[in-house]
């Protein structure tokens, strides 16, 4: 077999530099001498002022114009009085309150509905035992009556009184009352 050596197939290629082709000068360039300054004009342009230049020559320059009106200064900023502050601080804060104050009233406004209610019920309730009890004393002096005057033939007498009385409040209010006397009376 006829193989190349390792370092002849494997050897580096010489790497290739493109660049910019050679500038090439066709004309020569000639130097021309300069002039010497011109002379100072002695009568300026209207608004120009005399300048010395940092090597000595005088020359006629312009010098910045002041300006015509003076510029104005923008507004000045005035801090947030401390009373409008505060005002704001307190608008929001007492909106707040009220908002609060008037979602307790609403529930207290339920609350104080079943209250009466109750109240309401109670005194119901008072009425028809005042009833009763007053029906009772009534059959009791007329008993006591009786006993002080004798009648003819005796004969027991018997008073019953029932009185009910039911009252609802609210969701979960109701209650219910009754009352029963009986009087027997033996002369």
């Amino acid at each position: 077999m006829n193989q190349q050596p390792y370092t002849v197939v494997h050897a580096p290629v010489a790497p290739v530099v493109y660049g910019p082709a050679p500038v090439v000068a066709t004309a020569h360039a000639q130097v021309v001498p300069v002039a010497p300054q011109a002379p100072v004009v002695p009568a300026p342009v209207p608004g120009a002022v005399e300048v010395i230049t940092p090597d000595g020559r005088r020359v006629w320059g312009y010098a910045p114009v002041a300006p015509a009106a003076p510029v104005e200064a923008p507004p000045v900023r005035t801090a947030v009085p401390t009373w409008a502050k505060t005002t704001a601080l307190l608008m929001t804060a007492s909106a707040a309150s009220m908002a609060m104050a008037a979602y307790a009233l609403r529930v207290f406004a339920e609350a104080a509905a079943t209250l009466a209610a109750a109240l309401l019920l109670l005194a119901q309730v008072a009425l028809v035992l005042a009833f009763v009890v007053a029906l009772v004393a009534a059959v009791a002096r007329r008993a006591v009556r009786s006993r002080d005057e004798p009648e003819a033939a005796p004969q027991p007498v018997q008073q019953t009184a029932t009185a009910t009385a039911t009252a609802t409040a609210g969701l979960f209010g109701r209650a219910t009352a009754t009352a029963t006397a009986t009087i027997t009376n033996h002369r």
